[in-house]
């Protein structure tokens, strides 16, 4: 699959596969210039260009500046496709800061679809809060945000979040995220409500939908879906999704794993 929304300036670049829950994303800004060391952080460069082999041929295919993030169970050998346990680590990639593929959180948890906004800068995650009962995973999930830096993450929100959006018209960037998770014996979420909150003020939310069970795997943000986005007149975010968003639909061949890449536009 190839998605490039007229409406942004990036192009994004979205392949699925069927491997480890993981989102890939770069808008990249040189935000790190001048910057100064703090606790538990590391100072990060911004060179004029790739310089070690990965990144020179992670840009061959991107074309520009590209920041890749993604979950990885921390034992060699270990496999966790659905980002279900407490023992993953957050790696990540920025192919204009010399470092290669790093840790940018080691401290083992559950970085369930690690997400980047659409400026580069801000890494957001899930962590599921798994609990086993009754034959059945129960979840109480909630929001997460940390940086390039691996700063201590933030808890922003409850809830699963499943991509950022910026507004063309306004510049707030959205993060659309689904709650009231249903208690399951299978690997696909289901989840009662799709909302969506502003990145710089979380209290700041609308209901998109709630009139059945959806998947996250199977939601599309205004600037990828058909027909008019919900800034159109006359649409409301909760419309404009009931013609976007289907009922309860089957499970997806493809589960949680997707790779999404973002680069500054060349």
């Amino acid at each position: 699959m190839l998605f490039i929304p007229r409406s942004l300036p990036l192009r994004r670049h979205v392949l699925a596969a069927c491997a480890l829950p993981v989102i890939l994303l770069a808008s990249c800004k040189d935000e790190d210039k001048g910057s100064k060391d703090k606790p538990g952080q590391i100072k990060l460069k911004v060179l004029d260009g790739p310089k070690d082999d990965l990144s020179k041929q992670v840009e061959a295919f991107t074309g520009n500046h590209t920041r890749v993030v993604w979950t990885q169970a921390r034992k060699k050998g270990a496999s966790d496709t659905f980002a279900v346990s407490e023992d993953l680590v957050l790696v990540g990639i920025d192919t204009r800061n010399g470092l290669g593929i790093r840790e940018i959180l080691e401290k083992p948890g559950n970085y369930s679809r690690p997400l980047i906004s659409t400026d580069g800068n801000t890494i957001l995650f899930t962590d599921k809060n798994t609990v086993r009962k009754g034959g059945k995973k129960h979840y109480k999930p909630y929001i997460y945000k940390t940086d390039w830096r691996g700063t201590k993450p933030v808890r922003v929100l409850d809830g699963y979040a499943t991509q950022c959006w910026r507004d063309p018209k306004t510049g707030t960037e959205w993060v659309y995220a689904v709650r009231n998770l249903r208690a399951t014996k299978g690997l696909s979420l289901e989840a009662q409500r799709l909302v969506r909150f502003q990145l710089e003020d979380p209290t700041k939310e609308e209901l998109i939908y709630d009139d059945s069970y959806i998947t996250p795997d199977n939601i599309q943000s205004p600037a990828m879906a058909p027909g008019p986005a919900p800034s159109s007149p006359g649409q409301t975010p909760a419309s404009w999704c009931r013609r976007t968003v289907s009922g309860r639909p089957r499970s997806s061949s493809m589960g949680a794993g997707r790779l999404m890449l973002r680069t500054t536009a060349a």
